[in-house]
């Protein structure tokens, strides 16, 4: 699906003859999500996002953009009075004859006739290079130096995950995903000194939804909206502009530049877990996790009594024979269901026990309960941006050491 403009001679057209002309000139791929579009106020690429997300935009410096021309070492801007005005100059050694692709990734790529790369158009004019496209590192993900990482922990609480640790340019998705039937446990992430692609010159290359709206206005119109999935709020320059987006693309962290002159604010929407939901969720997690054990050993006692059985046998006759085995395995059981996870034996012990290598504990509690919850509630100042989350209980605490 890769477009082309062909500088190769042909039997109408040569590099000298080809002209592109604003209104008349647009190009994306089909089924695609980037475009390149060319108007009488400049060249424009962008994300075919709701709305459209700009990451490049050339002003050559005046009103009405006659037409452009691919000449063989730049692409030319012409003005009314069909003369040269400005230049998109690429360096090459080569007067070979070259063609021009709007590729799907939304490189604009100029090649030598025999298909070999010399020369990357809009890079050299988007700030910090690869990370100013917007999916060079996949959704949610934060392009740092050329580096693909999710955004880190709040508060000790992950709410962001690689979709393929192996191939992090693949990007990030939520650790539970956004539920409209659950907006009220919506909340909202400030991610610091992260910036997105849009702001990465100004004026942004998207339109605010709010303009003149204080930062809390924002945040809350974003947080109302079900279809938001992140906040941007812009007070630079003495504006304050809400970005309201639908689609989150790759993030950047912000160079010591972009925070001088630019002062941006980034709000990720993410589903907060409700501290009675969070308990449900570790009892019953807690309770099958015992009701499994137990099955496993009943599992294995049934497995040897049916090996040691004779078909003959009467059953009074097998429960005499191996009692010992079906009171040990119940002591086995009880070992596994104490209240106390540091007092229940591993794996390996029971298999030990099992064996007939290893004693089964005899100071055990037969009395089972449910022990009582840690703390994990997560409190939510107005449900804006500020997350005080306690350390989430972690497995060997539900199910003991194994």
């Amino acid at each position: 699906s890769t477009l082309v403009l062909s500088h190769a001679a042909t039997s109408s057209l040569s590099s000298s003859t080809l002209k592109l002309t604003p209104r008349k000139w647009h190009l994306h791929h089909k089924g695609g999500v980037f475009s390149l579009s060319l108007t009488s106020q400049g060249l424009f690429s962008y994300i075919n996002s709701n709305p459209p997300q700009g990451y490049f935009f050339y002003n050559p410096g005046i009103d009405n953009i006659s037409y452009v021309q691919f000449l063989n070492r730049s692409l030319a801007f012409f003005n009314q009075s069909f003369k040269l005005f400005s230049e998109l100059e690429m360096v090459s050694t080569s007067s070979a004859l070259q063609y021009m692709r709007f590729e799907p990734d939304g490189h604009l790529r100029v090649y030598h006739e025999d298909q070999t790369q010399w020369y990357d158009v809009l890079t050299q004019y988007i700030n910090d290079g690869d990370c100013g496209y917007p999916t060079f590192c996949g959704n949610y993900s934060i392009c740092s130096n050329g580096q693909c990482i999710c955004p880190p922990p709040i508060n000790g609480t992950n709410y962001f995950r690689q979709i393929n640790e192996m191939l992090p340019n693949l990007g990030c998705s939520l650790v539970t995903p956004l539920s409209c039937e659950a907006s009220k446990n919506h909340i909202l992430l400030e991610l610091q000194n992260i910036t997105y692609f849009p702001f990465s010159k100004y004026p942004p290359y998207v339109n605010p939804d709010y303009q003149d709206i204080t930062l809390k206005t924002c945040t809350q119109a974003c947080l109302k909206n079900c279809s938001c999935k992140a906040a941007i709020y812009d007070s630079s320059f003495n504006v304050r502009n809400c970005y309201l987006l639908s689609q989150i693309f790759s993030l950047k962290s912000m160079d010591e530049e972009t925070k001088t002159y630019f002062n941006v604010k980034v709000y990720i929407k993410v589903q907060n877990i409700p501290p009675r939901q969070l308990q449900l969720e570790i009892i019953l997690g807690s309770s099958l996790g015992s009701l499994l054990v137990l099955f496993l050993l009943i599992g294995i006692f049934a497995f040897l009594f049916w090996k040691k059985t004779n078909a003959d046998e009467v059953e009074d006759e097998d429960m005499q024979l191996h009692g010992e085995e079906v009171v040990n395995t119940m002591r086995v059981a009880a070992w596994c269901l104490q209240n106390d996870f540091t007092k229940r034996p591993s794996m390996s012990m029971v298999v030990k026990v099992f064996e007939g290598v290893m004693n089964v504990e005899s100071d055990l509690d037969y009395f089972f309960s449910n022990g009582p919850l840690l703390n994990t509630r997560a409190g939510v100042d107005n449900q804006e941006v500020h997350i005080i989350a306690a350390t989430p209980l972690l497995p060997s605490i539900l199910s003991g050491s194994r």
